[in-house]
């Protein structure tokens, strides 16, 4: 697939670094993105807004007087094609209120479709301040979390809403999930799967969304997404940690990331090394995103993003 460059396997990164004891994470298809661009969506928008995720219910969802802040990375020409895209996400339990959520995830885009995966604390949904598997999706001005029509779960042992048994210490262990979206070529379908390392390193299907519910993302995305979000319905104090509660810096051990962000391009190939990767505006009293670049044939691009567990600290 691609250039036929295929990640390295390390044991230490696998087996004691990087993975999670409810299965073990394995890194894998460390390749880079290219022409990406950073977005530090900092300003808070007080006007009607959709997707809020607090129900599981399939409707438009309609938020008055709140805000989401992105810090994310994406690819930046809308003129391309992508088929897939993957990433590993460190495994956090941010702190939130009961009215708000928090997230980490992977996601493709292309006009009003989306669909996105990886980990969500949200009280209102969850019932607990816990990070749970989540897949949502938006079609039409319409968007579904989770348990509801549309997403076909197939796994049994990795179930949409499970929580991890371990989480990342500050500057120390780090846990993760490999999670990636691709559209299959045997059937059109837009499969999200995860990659864990028993005996051997193995990619197992979660699910997928079929073709049929989209129109825009039918046959292809023409953004892709890495990062974390934030909702704050309420403009509440204090505001919803991301990540780790902290900012972002290039240090794993002590910022949320995304490892080994990849995507699939419209030949079915994985891209290396990137280009035309720049800030659009970061700001440093809120969330924030790092793009670390390519850092190793194990980590693979790394992506830190993260805040405020206090706006006017790390």
């Amino acid at each position: 697939m691609g250039n036929g460059k295929k990640a390295l396997y390390n044991p230490f990164y696998t087996t004691s670094v990087m993975h999670a004891s409810y299965v073990d994470w394995n890194y894998t298809n460390v390749l880079n993105p290219e022409d990406t661009h950073k977005v530090w969506d900092c300003e808070a928008s007080y006007t009607v807004k959709d997707a809020g995720w607090k129900t599981e219910e399939f409707g438009r969802l309609m938020l008055y007087g709140g805000y989401n802040e992105d810090a994310i990375v994406h690819t930046n020409n809308l003129d391309r094609k992508f088929l897939g895209v993957a990433g590993v996400l460190s495994l956090y339990k941010p702190v939130v209120q009961p009215n708000q959520w928090s997230t980490a995830r992977i996601k493709l885009l292309n006009g009003d479709n989306s669909f996105e995966a990886g980990w969500m604390v949200n009280p209102a949904i969850f019932k607990d301040n816990e990070a749970h598997l989540y897949a949502s999706f938006t079609t039409g001005g319409k968007g579904c979390i989770n348990q509801c029509p549309g997403f076909v779960q197939v796994a049994e042992d990795m179930p949409l809403g499970v929580v991890p048994s371990k989480y990342s210490e500050y500057g120390g262990q780090q846990q993760a999930w490999d999670l990636s979206i691709i559209k299959r070529q045997d059937d059109g379908n837009w499969w999200l799967s995860f990659t864990r390392t028993r005996d051997k390193i193995e990619k197992d299907d979660i699910g997928y969304w079929p073709k049929e519910l989209f129109t825009s993302l039918k046959e292809f995305s023409n953004q892709v997404e890495w990062g974390g979000e934030i909702f704050n319905p309420e403009l509440s104090t204090p505001p919803p940690e991301m990540g780790n509660g902290r900012r972002a810096i290039y240090d794993a051990q002590y910022t949320a990331a995304v490892f080994n962000a990849t995507y699939v391009n419209e030949s079915y190939e994985n891209v290396v090394d990137p280009e035309d990767t720049h800030k659009v505006w970061e700001c440093e009293k809120s969330y924030t995103v790092k793009d670390g670049g390519f850092t190793s044939e194990y980590l693979g691009r790394v992506i830190y993003y993260g805040g405020p567990n206090n706006p006017l600290m790390l």
